[in-house]
């Protein structure tokens, strides 16, 4: 538990994606402009010296940062599909213990049911506290009891020899949505480490500084262009943060476990 609140306590920080992008935008913007003032002050004073070493540095950071950037993105586009991936193969694991129940003796399938129902909206309160950025705390606990109360339960209903095949079916099925369930649990706090984040920030920031230093040498300057290269890359980069973190932003992970919990209406006991 402790480990994965270690994990998840950068998921803590309130932040709301409009703020994120304007703050960004603004930081650029401001680099942008500083480059711009410190290369038109160099070649006023006649310091030729520094223009002669713009495209010698400023290139290869450019290009580290377009790869950061590329890999940032494919990375937190895939952690994002995954997460989806892991509700839809939840549902349809729960979905066919509950239609395994069926099999069982009316008294017994009544038990069974009530645990299951129990274990599902533990577990999507669980990943509700994971995708708004809480720690699990003791509600993974009580998920894990439920889990072993719902074991328990299916294990003595398939006592009896001749239902070996089903208990077999059954905890085999169990199993299953048990392994699925911890994944999608815990999956919301699996992000790369925070230093990437702070790197690809930085980046930014110094990315802008060498563009205006770099227009600078030139005469006349396109403001358009200059601008569409600020919102382009802050809208890059705020989609990276928002795939990581869904709770953020537009990007929300919330239609899919929507979708979980029709499913799990439909459920009746």
């Amino acid at each position: 538990m402790e480990s994965l609140a270690a994990i998840a306590w950068w998921s803590t920080v309130e932040l709301d994606y409009f703020p994120i992008y304007i703050g960004l935008a603004a930081g650029m913007c401001l680099a942008l402009a500083w480059g711009n003032w410190l290369g038109r002050r160099h070649q006023a004073t006649g310091n030729v010296a520094a223009k002669e070493w713009v495209g010698i540095v400023d290139q290869p950071i450019l290009a580290i940062y377009g790869l950061l950037l590329a890999f940032s993105f494919f990375g937190a586009m895939q952690r994002f599909d995954e997460r989806r991936k892991l509700i839809v193969e939840e549902s349809i694991a729960l979905a066919s213990a509950y239609r395994q129940t069926d099999l069982l003796s009316d008294q017994d399938r009544r038990s069974v049911q009530k645990l299951l129902h129990e274990y599902i909206e533990t577990q999507a309160r669980l990943r509700n506290q994971a995708v708004e950025g809480d720690t699990p705390g003791a509600l993974y606990e009580i998920s894990r009891r439920t889990f072993e109360d719902l074991w328990d339960a299916t294990v003595a209903a398939t006592s009896d020899p001749q239902a070996r095949d089903l208990r077999r079916t059954m905890l085999q099925t169990l199993g299953e949505v048990d392994r699925i369930s911890t994944m999608s649990s815990t999956s919301p706090y699996m992000h790369p480490p925070l230093i990437i984040f702070v790197v690809l920030l930085l980046l930014s920031l110094v990315s802008a500084f060498l563009i205006g230093y770099e227009v600078s040498t030139i005469g006349r300057k396109s403001w358009v262009h200059l601008g569409m290269f600020v919102l382009f890359l802050a809208v890059i980069t705020y989609l990276i943060v928002d795939l990581e973190y869904p709770r953020l932003g537009a990007i929300r992970i919330g239609d899919m476990q929507e979708f979980m919990r029709e499913r799990h209406r439909m459920m009746e006991y």
